[in-house]
């Protein structure tokens, strides 16, 4: 899974997606953010926690479903729902559809990485993850950004924009 790839992170750079009935192994430790995913046709809760220090009711050490950088994750927090500060209710943007939430972050990764030709990245995203590819544009690059015209947008400008 894509999703692992930032397990190598420091504790503090880290998120971790975890079953609900798995525990942070830090004291005092409650979910950053709780939601609900589907595969294969079930839906599930998973919790995201800081750090990658988990254990079941047993005291048996878990590993995560996933990891998620803590800027991936700040990126993807507004797009989660939930109650602004007045109180009124955000609608939640992210697909529940995990295979989809994995797709946009390992495109994400893709496009930050910089080792791909953007005209290649979009050419070989699946018809049926397009949206999810959409996605990853607008997070990283900006709501004007989408699949087809991310071959115009310059190679090696992200490290640019990151600077600003």
């Amino acid at each position: 899974m894509s999703l692992m790839n930032a397990a190598d992170f420091p504790d503090h750079k880290m998120v971790s997606v975890v079953m609900p009935g798995v525990n942070s192994d830090y004291a005092n430790h409650s979910p950053l953010s709780v939601l609900d995913v589907s595969q294969g046709g079930q839906t599930f809760t998973v919790h995201i926690y800081r750090g990658k220090k988990f254990s079941d009711g047993d005291g048996e050490s878990f590993t995560p479903l996933g990891y998620l950088t803590l800027r991936e994750y700040q990126l993807f927090k507004p797009l989660l729902g939930g109650m602004d500060e007045a109180g009124n209710e955000i609608p939640r943007r992210l697909f529940i559809e995990w295979q989809k939430i994995d797709f946009t972050i390992t495109f994400m990764r893709k496009l930050e990485s910089n080792e791909f030709d953007n005209a290649e990245i979009a050419a070989s995203v699946p018809e049926e993850m397009t949206d999810a590819a959409n996605l990853a544009i607008e997070l990283i690059f900006g709501p004007t950004w989408n699949i087809n015209n991310l071959p115009t947008y310059p190679n090696n400008s992200y490290e640019e924009i990151a600077d600003e």
